[in-house]
């Protein structure tokens, strides 16, 4: 067998080969892509639960914090990973109580689930999950400057210092 046909057989081979593999890669990333949606919804709930709103100061999701904790998951494989399954576990849970998903229970339930998520042995995945995702809707949402008015923190003292550090706070919102 020569050369030339060595290269007719092989090449339409490799090139369909090449077409199917992406075509597959694709199928399998729209999958996983539309149960990352799903996730998120429950993710979203579980944040929502961490910080909610109340009367003087904003919830974490009305800031938007939830944003970049999914995005720092999609770089994150083994973030995304824990998280997920963490989440698969608050689902199974929720069937349990007769929900029909983590996202779908009522505030109380989901805080009850969250409570026995934190309760989980420190080594647990679905208590490494909350403790993740807790740190990270913290940051996010204190170092935003709109939920410093419910505490009456002016902001970071520096690179102004500290003019008015005797003065008590007589712009706060708090009743």
């Amino acid at each position: 067998m020569n050369r030339r046909t060595l290269l007719k057989l092989t090449v339409p081979l490799s090139l369909s080969l090449g077409v199917i593999s992406p075509c597959r890669r694709l199928h399998a990333l729209e999958t996983r892509s539309a149960a990352a949606d799903v996730k998120a919804s429950g993710i979203t709930a579980f944040i929502d639960r961490l910080v909610p709103a109340d009367p003087l100061s904003p919830g974490a999701l009305d800031l938007g914090v939830q944003q970049p904790i999914l995005s720092r998951m999609a770089g994150n494989p083994v973030y995304l990973h824990i998280v997920h399954k963490a989440m698969d576990w608050l689902d199974h849970e929720a069937l349990k109580q007769g929900g029909g998903d983590f996202a779908s229970l009522p505030p109380k339930q989901q805080d009850a689930l969250i409570s026995r998520a934190e309760g989980l042995p420190r080594e647990h995945y679905v208590n490494w999950a909350f403790r993740r995702l807790l740190a990270d809707t913290l940051q996010g949402y204190y170092t935003r400057q709109e939920a410093w008015d419910s505490l009456c923190y002016r902001g970071p003292p520096q690179p102004l210092g500290f003019p008015q550090h005797a003065e008590p706070h007589t712009d706060c919102k708090r009743p």
